[in-house]
């Protein structure tokens, strides 16, 4: 587990329901240094799993470390994961975790633990990454700071998302069978798949879902782009596939996009009003392509926004999770924690 060598237990608060009563949860940890009589400047971190699995467990143990150093909270939360749900349903959970802690007290080791909304950086590793661009866009007051860890969202409108491929191109793992997995493919012949905000991920044992591998087969197939979405008719990804083939501007893709969803795509959103980011990427990773941060990085430059871009050269997706992390990119970490700080700590 990413936490496991986190010393403080977290605090598990539900901050939501959906359908019938299934609760959504985050974790909560605080510094040592509370005193219950303050808000603070709050850490919000967005799990990875393509938007189709994973759950707040996977918060990297030296990311909560330096946030709780700050003397800020640190809060990983759970999210519905594609299918059923659809970015939009995402955009809502993220609204509603805000407004959750703009209204409530959490009691803490007979502490309490208010948030300060207007001290809140959001952050996310993978496609977690992704959410914490939609909470820049979509929550008011907006975060001070934005961190992305070799997140996609950057550029959606590459091939990637809508071309089939016919061979391994994801961390070296085989292409999928989708006949296996045709329960979770459109028009879901079994019938409504349940909707769900946590789905663990496991490393180095047998899987516990089948859902972990979603996020490929959808690349895979080339259609992610319609359960992001939540369009399968028309299919998204086959107007946007179409426009590919016959080597269309990025004018004929943004065209594309019904107006309901432009609202899921970040690069369409950068302005002025953005919040400082902060993109840390490696120059090898397959899972997440480099050119998504860079693209973002240079819309941000365009807008004028403050903007830092670490790139990690030759490093694959999730390499600060591996063994020895610490000590070959801690220097890289600690750019992060000044970040949060430089960002977070003024009042």
């Amino acid at each position: 587990m990413a936490t496991s060598n986190i010393q403080q237990k977290p605090t598990t608060v539900a901050y939501k329901h959906i359908g019938d009563g299934l609760p959504i949860y985050f974790d909560l940890h605080v510094p040592a240094s509370m005193s219950g009589e303050e808000r603070l400047a709050t850490v919000i971190f967005f799990h990875g799993g393509g938007l189709h699995a994973g759950n707040k467990d996977l918060a990297p143990a030296w990311l909560i470390q330096r946030s709780l150093s700050l003397g800020c909270a640190f809060i990983s939360a759970n999210y519905q994961l594609l299918p059923p749900a659809s970015g939009h349903d995402i955009v809502q959970d993220i609204q509603d975790l805000f407004a959750f802690l703009a209204k409530n007290e959490i009691n803490v080791d007979q502490r309490v633990f208010r948030a300060d909304v207007n001290r809140i950086a959001v952050t996310g590793s993978s496609s977690g990454g992704h959410c914490a661009y939609l909470a820049g866009m979509h929550v008011s007051p907006k975060p001070r700071a934005i961190v992305g860890i070799y997140s996609p969202g950057g550029n959606l409108l590459i091939s990637q998302y809508v071309k089939e491929k016919t061979a391994p191109f994801m961390m070296g793992r085989p292409l999928v069978n989708p006949a296996a997995f045709a329960d979770f493919i459109y028009p879901f012949p079994d019938g409504p798949l349940p909707p769900t905000s946590d789905v663990p991920l496991v490393f180095g044992g047998p899987p516990t879902s089948r859902r972990p591998v979603m996020a490929a087969l959808y690349l895979q197939l080339g259609i992610y782009l319609d359960y992001y979405t939540g369009q399968h008719e028309p299919s998204l990804s086959a107007s946007f596939r179409a426009i590919f083939d016959k080597n269309g501007s990025i004018d004929e893709l943004k065209a594309a996009i019904p107006e309901q969803h432009r609202r899921l795509f970040p690069q369409l959103a950068v302005d002025g009003n953005w919040p400082p980011t902060l993109l840390m990427h490696g120059t090898a990773d397959t899972a997440v392509l480099p050119e998504e941060s860079d693209h973002l990085y240079s819309l941000l430059k365009e807008a004028n926004v403050t903007a830092e871009l670490l790139k990690i050269p030759g490093v694959e997706h999730m390499f600060d999770l591996a063994p020895g992390a610490e000590a070959k990119w801690g220097k890289d970490f600690d750019a992060v924690k000044d970040f949060l700080a430089k960002h977070l700590l003024v009042v």
